[in-house]
């Protein structure tokens, strides 16, 4: 997160937007990222285990729907 902050400051990228997938607790680490100053956070809620090829089709299915902008 601070890398990613860091990159942004400097010019290296546009926004930063954090991504989790996982239960309503998730939102917590998201809220930790908004307030260390990322700009936009996606949460997917899910109860069920997920493996990481699983994780990555669920940011690619929120990709594809816009709900990232400019991703």
């Amino acid at each position: 997160m601070e890398e990613a902050l860091r990159h942004e400051r400097e010019g290296a990228r546009d926004r930063v937007i954090v991504f989790s997938a996982g239960p309503l607790q998730c939102q917590e680490t998201i809220r930790t990222a908004l307030a260390m100053g990322a700009d936009r956070g996606v949460l997917v809620q899910t109860d069920a285990e997920l493996q990481p090829l699983a994780v990555a089709k669920l940011m690619k299915a929120v990709c594809r729907q816009g709900a990232g902008p400019a991703w």
